[in-house]
C-alpha cells in the first residue's frame, strides 16, 4: 500500500468489522488515513500574538485563539469567529489583535469587490460582533472628478 494513493474515499470505507478484526490490507488503509488525519491536526496551529492573552470583545469570558484560517473565541458558547479572507486580502494576527482590542482595525488598503474594483477601508464589528468595513470620510477629489462648478 502507498500512502500517498490513499484519498477520501478511502476514509469512507464502510466495513462490518471492528479495527481489531480487519484483514491485513484494510488494516493497512485504516493505519494511513489514521496517520494522515492525525499529521493534517498536528499542523493546526494556534498563537497567541506576542504572549498577549487577548479576551474577547463579545463574551468577555473568553480569550481569543489564532489558527491559520480564523481567530475565534475560546468560549465555545460565545461563537465569535474572525475570518481572515476579507476582500482578498488576509487580515495578519496585528490587525485582528487591533479589531478586538481598539474596536477597528488600521486603514487597510486594496480590498476588492465583487466587480474586482480595489477600495480602502477598516475592519470592525457590527452589533452582532460580524465583521463589516467602516470606510474612511470622503475627500473632494473622492466625490467626483472635480465636483460641482
Amino acid at each position: 500500500m502507498d500512502a500517498g494513493k490513499v484519498t477520501d474515499h478511502h476514509a469512507l470505507i464502510i466495513t462490518e468489522c471492528l479495527p481489531g478484526e480487519l484483514s491485513d490490507d484494510e488494516r493497512k488503509i485504516y493505519d494511513m488515513v489514521a496517520a494522515q488525519i492525525t499529521e493534517e491536526l498536528l499542523q493546526v496551529q494556534v498563537s497567541v500574538t506576542d504572549g498577549e492573552r487577548l479576551s474577547c470583545p463579545k463574551c468577555q469570558s473568553g480569550r481569543i485563539l489564532f489558527y491559520p484560517k480564523v481567530a475565534k473565541c475560546s468560549n465555545v458558547d460565545c461563537g465569535l469567529t474572525v475570518f481572515r479572507s476579507k476582500g482578498e486580502k488576509q487580515l495578519t494576527d496585528n490587525q485582528i489583535t487591533d479589531l478586538v482590542t481598539k474596536g477597528k482595525t488600521s486603514l487597510i488598503k486594496g480590498f476588492k469587490n465583487k466587480d474586482g474594483k480595489t477600495f480602502d477601508a477598516h475592519v470592525t464589528f457590527d452589533k452582532d460582533f460580524r465583521t463589516v468595513y467602516e470606510f474612511p470620510p470622503r475627500t473632494d477629489k473622492a466625490k467626483g472628478k472635480g465636483g460641482r462648478r
